[in-house]
């Protein structure tokens, strides 16, 4: 049997997103010495907009990312970011 939402304790994350400007300033700041990590760094709302959910940084006031569920067909991804998000993947990271 599939878990229900209040059952499930741990996130599936397999690829956080992170603002771009927003890792550009961790990255000086982690230099610093701040010790901050990148989750407590970053400042972005997420909410669903009429065709689907975008990732908003109030830091820098601008779009990361916005997915359109309308037209997204999961079983097939497209996109680098999700194509290797779903496979566990990161460039940035290798």
């Amino acid at each position: 049997m599939a878990e229900t939402q209040e059952e499930k304790q741990t996130p599936d994350i397999i690829s956080y997103i992170h603002c771009r400007d927003c890792m550009t300033d961790w990255a000086e700041l982690k230099d610093a010495g701040t010790g901050m990590s990148p989750a407590e760094f970053q400042d972005n709302e997420v909410g669903f907009t009429p065709t689907g959910v975008q990732v908003w940084c109030r830091r820098h006031d601008k779009n990361v990312i916005s997915f359109d569920l309308s037209k997204v067909d999961v079983s097939n991804p497209t996109g680098k970011v999700i194509s290797q998000a779903m496979k566990g993947e990161c460039e940035c990271c290798e």
